[in-house]
């Protein structure tokens, strides 16, 4: 059976993976196509749904200015409805009914008469002790339920629906005293307590004893108040009507509960006329999107390239500028139709600074800038009626640039709550610049300013140390507080090369400082070179003592193979690299700079042994066997590191280290490079190949210095002269 050849197995899967990239890449064009319409359409809506602007103001507090009505409105008017219901309740009058004791007390002498005056068996003959006993304790409890008021209480107690089979009417509070000329009063009683099992005579008894006496009444406050309440509920809410132009609020009045509803009610009133549905509406707001969206694109077109060739970037961008705008919609939407007592509390939240950090760090500072700007003036302008326009895009502004500004220090991500912290003490005099203008420096708002900010920020940090890493690892990106987490040298793998591999561990430690000042110097992300380089030679742990700065004056176990097969072992640290990378999660472009850091490069050395193996005839020499797989770098990053890793190699076989020694050097790996096509990728113009240049030199001849050569010293010390000694 035949095995396949193991290259060119590894080769067809390589072109595999290039095809495949090439086919992401030609469907990233139609990704962020569809990525730029996404935001158009959120974008669209968000400004179409957009609120008219009204006055702010608070509660209990004295306004400030005029407050007048943008157009005719009906509000629920809470005072007027009161005085409605004040004026429905005079109509109630007092209820009463029997004092509880006195009925029950009346009762207990009634029995006690039954035994002791035999006198009642005479006058009811057919009537036993029982009956007796039980009629009085039935007709107790028909007194007991029994209410006396006037005609006007009475009628609102049918109207609302009220039990009145016990509810007797009454002409006055003092009529209750001759209660027992009332017959009909009693006959009803009479026929509701004493059934036909008592006879008439037994029932005269009974009905005289509980009738001639003076009773006591209460007044049924229970009942009262619960038909208070329901007459309060029968009582529809009162709209009043306000014609546009009408004053809402004068200057120096009490803002009260009333003037707020005015308010609300004007802003509906203002959003139904909008007609938002109309097609010219749409239309509008698309176009206006529409516009904003090209300015947005020509601006990074020019200032920031890159951002429109990264799919993840510019999905990140879209999703961050759209989650801070809904999230400012529904914010708004909670605080004034769900929570409108502290509405006037938060008078300029901060939305833009979360937003402005969390693109700061993931994506860069200059697209944070302009989409900071861009959302405080949309939010401002969309928002306007919640929040006080200048003020909102005031704060939301400065206070966004300055944390922009203190992103770019940021390392840890525990240096966002002082961060947080830091922007808090840049509002406390902004607000007190804002309520110094209007003259309320000591009102209770300007409390209300600093604790809400205080608020604002601190959840924004909470929100950001969340969501940072869910971000960063869906879109696939690399942070500066990532790469400081990747710099520790207590990650595992590099304890690993400083133990199994120390002179590689300490190439790269080298490589990575003259690739960080290299791309310092053209603007480059210095940081993720220096960190990123160390990890580029990570596939060297597998076979540490197969390469040279491994091999610490011992046996060079290359003399035991064949140059091919030392080419081979040599070319395998970057797949070996590749899949440690993998097994230890490092960032996907690392796992670039890993494959791409050789290129296509040829491994000279052994392609020259192996030439003058086969007598110096190029043809019997396969040059593929002896070249890296590529690919080739595609970023200036990549580029620099692979300069610098060759660089850093070749220059340690210098015998001196003079500045001329080290220019030529320099100049002989970017010549090789250029015209091995190494640099056609990576997008470096001559004027920054020209800028790495000079860099490298300075860096490695900086480093390489030359030291004054102290003398030996000797074993026994100079005697010192004695007025030396006595000194």
């Amino acid at each position: 059976m035949e095995y396949p050849d193991p290259l060119s197995v590894s080769r067809r899967i390589q072109q595999s993976c290039e095809w495949l990239r090439g086919r992401l890449r030609e469907a990233g064009v139609w990704n962020r196509v569809i990525c730029c319409l996404f935001f158009v359409i959120a974008l669209s809506l968000f400004l179409h749904m957009r609120e008219e602007r009204v006055a702010i103001i608070e509660p209990n507090t004295k306004s400030t200015r005029y407050v007048i009505a943008q157009t005719g409105f009906s509000f629920a008017d809470e005072d007027a409805t009161q005085i409605l219901r004040q004026q429905a309740m005079r109509d109630v009058g007092e209820i009463y009914r029997f004092d509880e004791q006195q009925l029950q007390d009346h009762t207990n002498t009634f029995s006690r008469f039954l035994i002791e005056d035999e006198k009642w068996r005479n006058a009811a003959p057919h009537t036993t002790f029982e009956q007796m006993l039980k009629g009085a304790e039935a007709l107790e409890k028909t007194l007991l339920k029994a209410r006396f008021t006037d005609s006007r209480t009475l009628q609102k107690m049918r109207q609302l629906k009220m039990p009145v089979r016990h509810v007797e009417m009454i002409a006055s509070r003092e009529s209750l005293g001759a209660l027992e000329d009332h017959l009909a009063f009693w006959q009803k009683v009479r026929d509701k307590s004493l059934g036909p099992g008592v006879e008439a005579e037994a029932q005269d008894i009974i009905i005289l004893w509980f009738k001639n006496i003076p009773w006591v009444f209460q007044q049924d406050i229970a009942l009262e108040r619960m038909l208070r309440e329901k007459i309060q509920e029968g009582v529809p809410i009162k709209n009043t009507r306000i014609e546009a132009g009408s004053p809402i609020i004068q200057p120096g009045e009490k803002v009260t509960m009333r003037h707020l509803a005015m308010v609300r009610a004007m802003r509906e009133a203002l959003s139904k006329e909008q007609n938002r549905w109309e097609p010219a509406t749409v239309l509008g707001s698309l176009l206006l999107s529409l516009i904003i969206t090209f300015v947005g694109i020509a601006y990074f077109r020019v200032r920031v390239p890159d951002l429109l060739v990264s799919t993840s970037k510019l999905t990140l961008l879209t999703t961050l500028i759209i989650g801070t705008l809904l999230l400012g919609k529904v914010t708004t939407y909670l605080l004034f139709e769900h929570a409108s007592h502290l509405a006037p509390f938060i008078r300029f939240p901060l939305f833009v600074p979360l937003a402005s950090l969390l693109i700061s760090i993931l994506i860069g500072t200059e697209v944070a800038f302009f989409s900071s700007v861009f959302l405080a003036a949309i939010m401002s302008f969309s928002l306007a009626s919640a929040y006080e326009y200048d003020r909102f895009l005031a704060a939301n502004l400065i206070i966004a640039s300055v944390a922009i500004v203190m992103a770019r220090r940021m390392r840890k991500r525990s240096q966002l709550f002082p961060v947080a912290a830091r922007l808090w003490l840049l509002t406390v005099p902004l607000i007190l610049a804002f309520h110094l203008s209007e003259g309320s420096v000591f009102d209770p708002g300007t409390f209300y300013d600093f604790a809400m900010t205080f608020i604002f920020l601190f959840v924004s940090a909470i929100i950001i140390v969340g969501i940072l890493p869910l971000l960063e690892s869906f879109f696939g990106l690399l942070t500066d507080i990532t790469l400081m987490q990747l710099l520790d040298p207590n990650h595992p793998l590099m304890r690993r090369l400083s133990l199994e591999a120390p002179g590689t561990y300490q190439h790269c430690l080298v490589a990575g400082n003259l690739a960080e000042a290299a791309a310092r110097a053209i603007g480059a992300n210095g940081l993720f070179c220096r960190v990123s380089t160390l990890y580029h030679d990570i596939g060297k742990l597998f076979n540490p003592h197969y390469f040279t700065e491994n091999q610490l004056g011992g046996f060079n176990i290359h003399q035991l193979l064949t140059p091919r097969e030392s080419a081979q072992v040599i070319m395998s640290h970057v797949t070996e690299g590749e899949a440690l990378a993998r097994k230890y999660r490092l960032p996907p472009s690392f796992i670039d700079i890993i494959r791409e850091h050789h290129g296509t490069t040829l491994i000279y050395y052994f392609y020259c042994k192996q030439l003058e193996q086969a007598g110096n005839d190029p043809s019997l020499v396969e040059e593929r066997n002896f070249r890296y797989k590529g690919p080739k770098p595609h970023t200036r990053e990549s580029a620099i590191i692979m300069l610098a890793d060759s660089i850093e190699a070749s220059t340690r076989c210098l015998d001196e280290y003079t500045e001329e020694l080290i220019a030529s050097a320099v100049q002989k790996i970017f010549k090789e490079k250029i015209e091995e096509e190494q640099l056609d990728e990576c997008r470096l113009t001559f004027e920054e190949l020209s800028t790495i240049k000079r860099t490298l030199i300075k860096t490695l001849f900086v480093a390489h210095h030359m030291r004054i050569k102290y003398p030996a010293k000797s074993l026994a010390a100079p005697a010192q002269p004695k007025e030396t000694a006595q000194a």
